[in-house]
């Protein structure tokens, strides 16, 4: 029989998060040439889903070193634009993972009140200068709550060591820095959960990296 999660609370597991946007619409009357989008899971560091490769995004930089007086809309070819859809659309159909370990019971008390946050920038760089330089565009929480109930529940059901996948998809509202609507974003997000006994199988892993869990 599968153990309570009273039993099995302090065990850390191992688990995955993948993130994958499908579209991302942003009004005509905002600038954003090289799309990217950037989540962040609580205290997890930042992970960056680009819209353009990183070569391309290289080249485009390249060009405005040689040009520096010329904008983005004239140094940037046509081609490039169209796949900005007439009202605004771009197609990402991108995504990324992060593989993490922690102890399941702190996961999910954390999520059912912290949202995962989505951050739209722009990867341009006036000046030409330094790659790095990136422009906020706008930015959007995830409720993850209800997605981290129902990998909760199949824990319940199944037990801690059977792999586990949920998955649900948001059609979130994209504001900028004054709260004013810039666009929307169709994203869908997937926990893996892979169980407890696994972790004996990967001792590289580092436990002063884990957070403990709450201590009453």
């Amino acid at each position: 029989m599968p153990g309570t999660m009273t039993e099995k609370e302090h065990l850390l597991s191992l688990l995955s998060i993948e993130v994958l946007i499908s579209h991302v619409h942003i009004n005509l009357n905002i600038e954003c040439h090289l799309p990217c989008i950037v989540f962040r899971l609580l205290d997890y560091p930042a992970v960056s889903i680009p819209y353009f490769d990183q070569w391309q995004i290289e080249e485009f930089h390249n060009l405005k070193r040689d040009y520096p007086n010329i904008s983005w809309r004239q140094l940037l070819s046509d081609q490039f634009y169209e796949l900005r859809s007439a009202n605004g659309k771009f197609n990402f159909k991108r995504g990324k993972s992060c593989l993490f370990k922690t102890f399941f019971r702190t996961l999910y008390t954390h999520l059912l009140n912290v949202p995962l946050f989505l951050l739209l920038i722009d990867q341009i760089n006036d000046k030409g200068t330094n790659d790095n330089t990136t422009q906020f565009i706008g930015s959007c929480n995830v409720k993850l709550n209800e997605l981290i109930e129902m990998l909760n529940q199949s824990i319940i059901k199944n037990g801690n060591d059977i792999p586990l996948v949920e998955q649900q998809t948001f059609h979130c509202t994209l504001f900028n820095l004054m709260g004013t609507q810039i666009g929307t974003c169709d994203v869908a997000v997937r926990f893996c959960h892979y169980g407890t006994t696994i972790l004996i199988h990967l001792p590289m892993l580092d436990d002063g990296l884990v957070t403990k869990p709450d201590k009453k």
